[in-house]
């Protein structure tokens, strides 16, 4: 169906609905009165559009064909599609006068591709833009992605907008030098605007500029040349001690003295009569054995974190904390049987356990597994028997472990220890005095004198107090030796002797030991025995025995 073809259908069935009752003459009249209203429409139409022909903004009419005379009906539909050209001429005449474009000459149809007019809001120019007037041009959407050479349109360039700068002048105030301190005047059109750059000119060397130079540099020559020759002169009259004698006035220093203040005390007498050992060995001297030792410092250095102490737990804590040790590693013999790592372990049989363990077994054939039981008994027996003996020390080793645990460390603080005691002949008591202080590490002398006897030991904290032990409660001295007793028993009239005892006389702490080892002296009189003592220097420790009165007496 025909485009011109729906609009008839659609028309009639308007005018069937708009006028369902009118007559036929009334329909005559209607239909009149509508065609002169069309005349004169189209008349009106056509005067524009020749306007606007004149004007050139539509093309030079075509040829109107002749109108060939239809039949009343076929007259009113020409007459409704007429006045919708109309209708549509005045649309594109006032988009015409809005935008202000010309229509597309008839040598741009080829361009489009159904050849068919532009809409009339669709009008161009013959850029090919929409000529929109004023600035509604912004208004139109532009791609901003790249399109063939033939879609693309024509950009209009915006040149960027200069900003000139402005140099204003400096105020009156800033160039005041009474107002502001920090001008400077000789800046002059620096302040105000950039500086010129200058060109470089040459610079050219002055004559005998050189020639001054090696002037100058033949003078100093000769001028130390002159000073060399007069002080060879000098050497050869005798001024030069005269000289010499006038720079020591005006330099003088002192000379060193004879005997420098740190060491007067030490050198009475001068450097040259210097005797070391009648200085240092005499009673008056301030030089001694002793050596001041200050007060240790800290390294500048970071703390070290200090070392956590152990926790001292109850029994009853020691206890749970084994019991949860014990339980874990079970536990993890458990898991490495169940993932075939240890074989399964046997079950522990016992004479009181066969019947309870083995079950049928064991009534079948009780013999059998009763032999089976003690063989495993036994086995587990000597198992243990092998770990004791494996872990058990030699003789060797236990000495060793023995004299370890005895040795202590005396550089820094050696206890001393001093004894007396009335009668040190019994064999069986030198033996135990003598031994026991070998193996506790002690140092010292035990002195054999007629009617008193004395022992000095030296060693650490724990070897003096096992052997105070020995000689104050282990030991009894009561013991007398049988010629003794013998000798006591011819001489029944003789008075009877002082009971045998040990007495602690003093015990303190030293520097350094005395002796080198323990050994028994055997000194007759009391001057070798004062002598050897001042050669150890422990005198004092036989007058402390000497004069020693026993506590209650």
């Amino acid at each position: 169906m025909s485009p011109n073809e729906s609009l008839k259908r659609r028309l009639e069935e308007g005018n069937d609905d708009r006028n369902p009752k009118k007559s036929k003459g009334q329909e005559d009249a209607d239909k009149a009165k509508a065609m002169s209203e069309i005349a004169a429409k189209a008349r009106e139409i056509s005067e524009k559009m020749a306007a606007l022909r004149r004007q050139g903004a539509m093309p030079p009419a075509k040829p109107t064909p002749t109108v060939v005379p239809q039949p009343p009906q076929a007259a009113t539909e020409g007459m409704r599609i007429e006045e919708i050209k109309a209708r549509i001429a005045r649309s594109m005449a006032a988009n015409t006068a809005v935008l202000g474009a010309n229509i597309v000459t008839p040598g741009d149809r080829a361009k489009r591709g159904l050849k068919m007019e532009y809409h009339p809001s669709l009008m161009v120019d013959g850029s090919g833009q929409l000529n929109i007037a004023g600035g509604a041009k912004t208004l139109v959407p532009k791609p901003d992605f790249a399109t063939v050479r033939a879609n693309q349109r024509a950009t209009v360039t915006k040149e960027p907008i200069k900003k000139e700068m402005k140099i204003e002048a400096p105020s009156a105030d800033l160039t005041d030098p009474t107002k502001n301190p920090y001008y400077d005047p000789t800046l002059g059109g620096r302040a105000t605007g950039p500086r010129e750059r200058t060109r470089k000119t040459l610079k050219f060397v002055q004559q005998g500029r050189f020639i001054n130079e090696a002037n100058q540099l033949r003078a100093k020559a000769q001028l130390e040349k002159l000073k060399r020759d007069i002080a060879e002169s000098v050497k050869k009259t005798g001024m030069a001690v005269e000289l010499d004698l006038v720079a020591d006035q005006s330099m003088r220093t002192e000379p060193p003295p004879a005997v420098e203040w740190w060491d007067a005390m030490l050198v009475p007498d001068g450097y040259d009569n210097y005797n070391p050992d009648a200085v240092l060995t005499s009673e008056n001297s301030i030089v001694s054995s002793l050596v001041q030792h200050p007060v240790p410092i800290q390294p500048p250095a970071e703390a070290a974190d200090p070392k956590l102490k152990p926790l001292m737990l109850t029994k009853r804590e020691a206890k749970k904390l084994r019991r949860q040790r014990r339980l874990e590693l079970q536990k993890e013999k458990q898991d490495k049987i169940r993932l075939g790592l240890l074989p399964p372990e046997q079950s522990k049989l016992k004479i009181s356990n066969l019947m309870m363990v083995l079950g049928t077994e064991a009534v079948q054939d009780p013999t059998k597994m009763e032999a089976v039981v003690r063989a495993q008994m036994a086995a587990r027996k000597q198992k243990h028997k092998d770990l004791v003996a494996s872990q058990k020390l030699t003789d060797e080793q236990r000495k060793e472990k023995k004299r370890k645990k005895l040795l202590e460390d005396t550089s820094n603080l050696v206890q001393v220890a001093v004894f007396r005691i009335n009668d040190l002949t019994h064999p069986q008591h030198k033996y135990k005095v003598d031994i026991n202080a070998q193996q506790l590490n002690l140092t010292g002398v035990a002195i054999l004198y007629s009617g008193m006897n004395m022992v000095i030991v030296e060693g650490g904290p724990k070897g003096i107090k096992a052997y105070k032990k020995l000689m104050l409660k282990r030991i009894d001295w009561s013991n007398q030796n049988e010629g003794d007793d013998a000798a006591d028993g011819e001489d029944g009239g003789s008075a009877p002797k002082a009971p045998n005892e040990c007495a602690l006389v003093w015990e303190g702490d030293v520097k350094d030991r005395q002796f080198k080892f323990f050994r028994f002296k055997n000194l007759p009189t009391e001057q070798k025995v004062k002598e050897f003592l001042e050669k150890m220097r422990a005198v004092h420790y036989w007058d402390a025995a000497r004069n020693y009165i026993a506590a209650g007496v």
